[in-house]
């Protein structure tokens, strides 16, 4: 059953050991992810679900990262000392996978990856202090249009509802990176806007506006 559900943003920045001061800038956004730490023990799930952009994307497919044992550390950005492991939900990815099957369109195919991406390993860090034996699964994207990104959201929330453990999702987004000229992206004109077009039909549950942000922006 699916007992939670938030969207989390991943930037490297959120631990005090890469982010250092700029983690004062950043307050706002570690308190959110404090109180969503706390909402999420509270739901006390078995398994936590990631979709993850940067767990990997593959061309024609969605890739289900499958791997004994997920562990992830920090030292690209650094950060030598913070690591982390969780256990795969081996029964939830055997649903998932099986997916393939029943829905052709939007295929399903396993991506072996021991080590998180940061997508994933950011959120897992902030967000589970106090749930050190969750289960994981992750989702990667595809080069699938946002329709059938959306599609498979709808038809992953049925297997969800069916599983009998407790089931926890977490989406690990991206906004913009591009609003100033030292971002990722550089800067655009664009970006705010696209910031805010996202918050604001979040904030109304407006699916159909964020389907259309694609040929909009």
């Amino acid at each position: 059953m699916l007992v939670f559900a938030a969207i989390t943003s991943h930037s490297p920045l959120l631990l005090p050991a890469i982010g250092k001061e700029n983690c004062q800038k950043l307050k706002k956004t570690l308190e959110a992810h404090k109180l969503l730490a706390n909402a999420l023990a509270q739901a006390k799930p078995d398994t936590l679900l990631i979709f993850s952009a940067h767990a990997g994307t593959l061309p024609d497919s969605f890739p289900l990262i499958i791997a004994p044992n997920f562990r992830a550390n920090f030292q690209e950005f650094g950060d030598l000392a913070t690591t982390l492991e969780r256990p795969p939900d081996l029964r939830l990815m055997e649903s998932i996978r099986r997916l393939r099957y029943q829905t052709p369109a939007l295929p399903i195919n396993p991506l072996t990856e021991e080590f998180l991406d940061y997508g994933s390993a950011v959120p897992l860090h902030l967000l589970t202090g106090a749930l050190p034996h969750v289960k994981v699964a992750i989702l990667g994207d595809s080069r699938f249009s946002l329709e059938q990104h959306f599609e498979l959201g709808k038809t992953l929330a049925e297997v969800l509802h069916k599983n009998t453990s407790r089931i926890a999702v977490i989406a690990s987004a991206d906004l913009a990176h591009t609003l100033t000229d030292s971002a990722p992206g550089g800067y655009s004109p664009v970006g705010k806007k696209f910031d805010a077009a996202v918050v604001q039909a979040l904030r109304k549950d407006d699916y159909k506006k964020l389907l259309k942000l694609e040929t909009q922006m």
